[in-house]
């Protein structure tokens, strides 16, 4: 077995450090985009952009880390792996790879699952100049998602009322409803924003200036979280019918799965990520996979979330309770276990070959 753990790092700051390193071995450079926020340790913040390839190729390999803070751990691994091993040596002149290490650094950094606006960015890509979506299932539990206080009297009446709330709407709703997104709760987990984030517009900006030749992109976006221990699902957003969900069939098989199938672990979702690449992409196929890897039990992971968004909902943040809870959130998506990171790094390595051969196979010419 391959010594891929070590590309894990303990935190933000050092997984960057990393990356940056990485790239120096393999003597490619570093476009950087810096947060205006700080980190978890007073540390600058960055997205770090980096490119392989003909600047000319129409087929692109796109990945991401960082979306979901925390989840960044794997993201940040599994792109340090790829570079490691030598994944995008001698490319096709008509392939390039595009590598954004951290679009979400603030919560990377912080491990919160959310941006520095307390938004989670995979559900902030929607027109803002539009009525926002509503989700009337999350209007009725938000105040058990989040208790009214740190109380233990308001804890345990917020648990109630889940546990009553499951036998009202049924826990299949209620497990695809309250993550779709909502744009009411600033303080709420699965909030997609007011406007259009730092990191939404860093996204955006990226794509235009690296992306504008291509005529086909195969983008991976890395997450934890949900599903099985140590296997990953990419998780794709369009329907069976569409030429796109076709082609990530042929590229990586019974991997890939729809939101619309119900053979997956993951559900329809407001203002999706991939919304940024078509929308800025509009003559360009795109072909998008959210890769989740599961950690621990799906119900203790909603249990840690809903935790961290209380703490810094209804109180001047104590130090002691935010260790706690970075520990927590840390264990809930990025496994301390070598045995757990050995097998995801083996299956995002083998993701970004397939889609390096498809594109070989069927688009370069």
């Amino acid at each position: 077995m391959k010594n891929r753990a070590k590309f894990f790092s303990p935190n933000y700051r050092e997984a960057r450090k990393k990356f940056l390193k990485t790239a120096e071995q393999n003597n490619l450079k570093i476009e950087t985009y810096t947060n205006p926020k700080t980190g978890y340790d007073g540390e600058s913040l960055h997205t770090d952009v980096l490119w392989i390839g003909s600047r000319n190729a129409e087929n692109i390999l796109v990945t991401t880390s960082g979306t979901h803070g925390p989840e960044g751990h794997l993201g940040s691994a599994a792109q340090i792996a790829a570079l490691s091993e030598g994944l995008y040596a001698n490319l096709h002149s008509n392939m390039a790879v595009l590598v954004i290490h951290a679009i979400n650094p603030w919560g990377f950094s912080w491990t919160r699952r959310c941006n520095e606006d307390g938004v989670d960015l995979f559900r902030n890509f929607i027109d803002f100049d539009m009525p926002v979506p509503e989700n009337e299932i999350y209007d009725a539990l938000v105040k058990y998602i989040v208790p009214k206080s740190d109380s233990l009297k308001d804890k345990l009446t917020a648990e109630l009322g889940l546990a009553y709330s499951l036998l009202r709407f049924g826990k299949e709703k209620i497990r695809k409803e309250i993550p779709r997104g909502q744009y009411r709760y600033a303080y709420g987990p699965f909030f997609g924003g007011f406007e259009p984030t730092w990191s939404n517009k860093i996204l955006r900006q990226i794509i235009r200036e690296y992306l504008s030749n291509a005529r086909m992109v195969m983008a991976i976006d890395y997450h934890t979280g949900i599903g099985e221990y140590g296997i990953g699902e990419l998780i794709g957003f369009e329907h069976p019918e569409a030429d796109e969900y076709q082609i990530a069939r042929s590229c990586w098989g019974d991997s890939y799965v729809s939101v619309y199938s119900s053979d997956t672990v993951a559900y329809e979702i407001f203002g999706i990520l991939p919304n940024a690449y078509k929308a800025e992409l509009p003559n360009a196929q795109v072909v998008f996979g959210a890769y989740e890897f599961g950690t621990i039990d799906e119900k203790k992971v909603f249990k840690i979330l809903r935790a961290d968004h209380s703490i810094y909902k209804h109180e001047e943040v104590h130090a002691g309770k935010v260790i706690k809870i970075r520990e927590q959130m840390q264990h809930a998506f990025n496994c301390d276990s070598d045995i757990w990171r050995e097998k995801v790094l083996e299956q995002t390595i083998n993701a970004e070959r397939e889609a390096l051969l498809y594109c070989i196979r069927q688009r370069c010419d």
